[in-house]
């Protein structure tokens, strides 16, 4: 699983690419179309994936620096 894990931030790239995802009036969102509030909601999803793919592939271990502590 770790060595696959960068694969997950094909999911936020491909949102952002692929017009037909985000191009569209509904669901309104207080009166926001979701062509802006859907991109704003793609800015902290990506960043979480970008976490996720840093925690698997360094296993959930801590710090690996090499650091003596």
């Amino acid at each position: 699983m770790r060595k696959h894990a960068g694969w997950l931030l094909l999911i936020p790239i491909v949102a952002c690419l692929v017009p037909s995802v985000f191009n569209r009036r509904t669901p309104a969102l207080d009166g926001i179309p979701f062509f802006y509030w859907g991109q704003l909601l793609l800015v902290p999803f990506s960043a979480l994936a970008a976490v996720a793919v840093l925690v698997l592939e360094r296993g959930g271990k801590g710090d690996d620096t090499g650091g003596d502590k």
